[in-house]
């Protein structure tokens, strides 16, 4: 859903990004017009033909002064970038998500330096303690699985680096740094869906390569809190019938809690089986007729949210309270799921 408010929202731009780094005295911080002078001081004409757009990275002191580095975008000086209302993020920031990917999954890894190769041109992108530090662009590489030549050229490149990250001054500080390889034989993976998570992350939410224009971001920021309110309340109030029902403050029928999990840890589960455990209406009452449930557990997250796999072979992911195929589901336990359909519930557990 989200994805669907930013792709009205925010457009991309191909343009190239690199680390710039300024040295101030130990308590100043720089205005943005001082920045634009003293970047074009440093690069004269180098870039007559470009807007840079500043985005800042990180400060910390050095031994001659406060040292601050920004990620700077180059933008071309062109008045069709400067719509009314637009929100524009540069199109390789998809590369900073993979990044975040790869230190979530890594098992407390914070301290990365990741690399790839797209369309001639190799990224260098270095996270410290899980934040961004640093981003190189560099023309003339090709693709390294077509040509041994390159590949070489990008060890070499990258073993140079490797230099700078023990001497230089902030990045010394880490014990080591993970290196990743982005470099595949694929399809490019600058598109317009992976655009759209990463300009979902909250590092890049405040950002916009145009002229500030309060009103997108006010307007986008307004859109994000009602869902986040639609979601809290579908999330709450299934959690606060279920309270009211067990302290009796609502007519209910007899609930069959499920079993406390053998397993604090299950092990991987490869299949599945459904059981009936319980009726709870009695035998005079006509129940609606429901089929045996179909569903596989295919994961369960802190015994709050469950993924189901159904019949038809789609995937959802449910939390007490919400329905799926006509079966709503009852609780969430350690290691199964329950369902109830028609006052019979069934236990969705995993095979052993």
């Amino acid at each position: 859903m989200l994805q669907k408010i930013l792709r009205h929202n925010v457009q991309s731009a191909d343009v190239p990004l690199f680390t710039w780094e300024v040295v101030t005295g130990f308590d100043e911080e720089l205005p943005k017009e001082t920045l634009h002078t003293r970047f074009d001081e440093e690069f004269r004409d180098a870039f007559a033909d470009k807007t840079p757009v500043f985005f800042k990275l990180v400060s910390f002191n050095g031994l001659n002064g406060r040292r601050h580095r920004y990620l700077v975008a180059l933008k071309e000086k062109d008045e069709s970038l400067k719509r009314k209302n637009s929100w524009q993020l540069p199109l390789s920031i998809v590369l900073y998500r993979i990044c975040d990917k790869i230190m979530r999954e890594g098992d407390g890894l914070q301290n990365l330096c990741y690399y790839t190769t797209v369309a001639g041109k190799l990224y260098i992108l270095v996270f410290l303690e899980g934040r961004l530090c640093h981003w190189s662009e560099e023309l003339g590489y090709g693709n390294a699985f077509e040509n041994p030549d390159v590949a070489l050229k990008i060890e070499e490149r990258l073993e140079r680096f490797r230099h700078f990250l023990e001497k230089d001054d902030l990045f010394s500080r880490a014990e080591s740094f993970a290196f990743e390889s982005g470099c595949d034989d694929g399809p490019s993976p600058f598109s317009r869906e992976e655009f759209l998570r990463a300009a979902a992350d909250p590092f890049w939410r405040r950002k916009s390569l145009t002229p500030s224009d309060k009103s997108s971001h006010v307007r986008f920021a307004f859109v994000t809190f009602l869902l986040a309110v639609v979601v809290s309340l579908v999330v709450f109030v299934p959690t606060l019938t279920a309270f009211f029902e067990s302290e009796g403050l609502l007519p209910n029928e007899s609930v069959l809690e499920a079993e406390a999990p053998e397993l604090l840890l299950p092990e991987p589960i490869e299949s599945f089986e459904v059981r009936a455990i319980a009726e709870s209406l009695p035998k005079s009452v006509k129940r609606p007729s429901c089929d045996q449930p179909e569903f596989k557990l295919r994961g369960l997250v802190e015994g709050k949210i469950c993924q189901l796999h159904g019949p038809d072979g789609t995937s959802s992911w449910l939390r007490e309270g919400e329905l799926v195929g006509g079966f709503r589901v009852e609780s969430i336990g350690r290691d199964r799921v329950v369902l109830e359909c028609g006052g019979v519930f069934y236990d969705v557990f995993s095979g052993v």
